[in-house]
Parts: C-alpha cells; structure tokens; sequence
C-alpha cells in the first residue's frame, strides 16, 4: 500500500466562497509533482544552533533578585 498524504485545495465559488478541499495524493504522485530539490551544504540555512544546548536554559532572574521580592512584596505570591 502505497502512503498517501493530504493537500488543502480551494474551490471559491461563483458567490464568492472559499471551500477547503482535501485531496489524498500518493507519495510517489507528489514527488512527481514536485521533485526534491538538492540544496549544497554552504547553502542549508542554520536556524537555531546546536540541538545538544538547545534545551539548555537559564532561569529569567537570579536567586538574589528573587529574595528581594519576597521580603519586600510577598502578596504577590498570594494569586
């Protein structure tokens, strides 16, 4: 069985009306139509960096900067 994807497809009508239609195409009907493209390694965009320090975050405020809030406002920890 081949594997078929799905592509939106609008149909506007005579009134002015833009229908989604869903059409199943197979896989290797799509890639006829349009073929993958061969992109050069000094061409492929770097989007976000490392995948390996992607997860690595740092917290929004530093723990003295927190202190300071609870002693001066802790109704605020109250919502």
């Amino acid at each position: 069985m081949l594997n078929q994807t799905l592509h939106p497809q609008f149909i506007t009508t005579p009134e002015g009306q833009r229908i989604s239609v869903i059409l199943p195409i197979d896989e290797y009907e799509s890639l006829l139509r349009n073929p993958p493209v061969e992109v050069e390694e000094a061409e492929k965009p770097v989007i976000m960096g490392r995948w390996d320090t992607f997860f690595d975050t740092k917290p929004a405020f530093d723990d003295d900067f927190l202190a300071d809030r609870a002693d001066s406002l802790p109704q605020e920890r109250d919502f």
